[in-house]
């Protein structure tokens, strides 16, 4: 099934997908170009964040601050692509919680 553009002039759309893992959080920075999209790069970070987790479930204070560190590098990314408006995301159960 071929992707539609949402962008308002000729200029191809840029979106971008972030999944947000428990072991590595990942983006994909892509161009809907005629119905396909056309991957113009892709960042992975590791931040484990299952290993910061007690015996309830809650994350450590490190933990999290290696996810926000690694979500500050993907902003800093997307700062130069003005055409992304809306980045997506999709977090795990650990990130949920």
């Amino acid at each position: 099934m071929p992707l539609k553009s949402t962008a308002t002039n000729n200029k191809p759309q840029e979106i971008a997908a972030i999944d947000l893992g428990s072991n590595s959080f990942h983006m994909v920075i892509a161009r809907v170009v005629n119905g396909a999209l056309q991957v113009l790069g892709r960042l992975k970070q590791r931040v484990h964040l299952a290993d910061g987790l007690d015996s309830e479930n809650v994350l450590s204070e490190e933990a999290m601050e290696r996810g926000l560190a690694c979500l500050a590098l993907f902003a800093e990314r997307l700062q130069g692509s003005r055409r992304i408006t809306s980045p997506s995301w999709v977090p795990t159960p650990c990130v949920r919680r």
